[in-house]
């Protein structure tokens, strides 16, 4: 049996690939990362946490809101629809991991042959299973296929917000 991580090594992925991946992930991989740390590191639901040790207030004065990307209540929809939630699920780092490769390995990329969209989806799938190994790990009184279920939920609201 070949090891977990030949599938990639196999594809020797081109840099097109790379580049498809990297493009189609970049954003809801920012947020996430936003979220998963505010719901890591603070209690304050009015902060979004930035990877720079600064934050961002729920509410922004008018006059951002106005000249920047923030605007459209980004900030208070990512607080309320993924930092809440994350929150209440009390993410350890082993879940988070995973949760960022299934975020990167989109088979839905724009610019992926068929041929790598079926290896990016078959490398997803494993991810996928690893990710609910960990939850049975370290969840084992808490079930493990709802958690699971949570927090594939999550993905689409990562998506959209993005």
């Amino acid at each position: 049996m070949m090891p977990e991580c030949s599938l990639w090594q196999v594809m020797n992925p081109s840099h097109f690939v790379k580049v498809a991946l990297v493009k189609s992930c970049y954003s809801p991989l920012t947020i996430f990362n936003f979220s998963a740390r505010t719901a890591q590191n603070t209690k304050n639901p009015d902060i979004l946490c930035l990877c720079s040790f600064s934050y961002v207030p729920r509410k922004l004065p008018p006059e951002f809101n106005q000249t920047n990307h923030l605007s459209d209540n980004l900030i208070d929809r990512t607080l309320n629809e993924l930092v809440a939630p994350l929150r209440k699920l009390n993410l350890k780092e082993e879940e988070v991991v995973p949760l960022k490769a299934i975020i990167i390995l989109n088979p839905n990329a724009k610019g992926l042959s068929p041929t790598a969209q079926q290896v990016v989806s078959e490398l997803r799938d494993r991810v996928q299973d690893m990710l609910f190994q960990v939850v049975k790990e370290l969840h084992p009184v808490y079930s493990a296929s709802s958690r699971f279920g949570n927090l594939l939920l999550l993905l689409p609201t990562i998506m959209v917000s993005s």
